[in-house]
């Protein structure tokens, strides 16, 4: 996937951020995220699987360069949440923490 002009960081800078954050994340939809479930819906959620792309994809008809995508691909049991969404929430943190 190629970036847009209107993306506000690089494929780059989204793959170099991903051994950071894609063990972290994966961690915490397998263990904290199921262990505020009850048992049931733990059953029906370990079927569903995380994907981190650097963007997000153009097939969900959204403009992959906006900064704050998350999504539930029903048909392919996924959670779509884009490592462009982390950074930028990262960043907006980081920004509020400054002021």
């Amino acid at each position: 996937m190629t970036a847009l002009a209107s993306t506000p960081y690089s494929l780059r800078q989204l793959e170099e951020m991903r051994s950071l954050y894609e063990p972290w994340l994966k961690y915490v939809f397998d263990t904290n995220l199921l262990d505020a479930m009850t048992p049931t819906r733990r059953i029906a959620i370990r079927q569903v699987g995380l994907e981190l792309p650097a963007q997000f994809p153009a097939e969900y008809g959204a403009d992959p360069g906006f900064p704050l995508h998350v999504a539930a691909d029903i048909k392919r049991r996924m959670v779509v949440l884009p490592l462009q969404t982390i950074k930028w929430l990262r960043d907006q943190n980081r920004d509020r923490a400054k002021a």
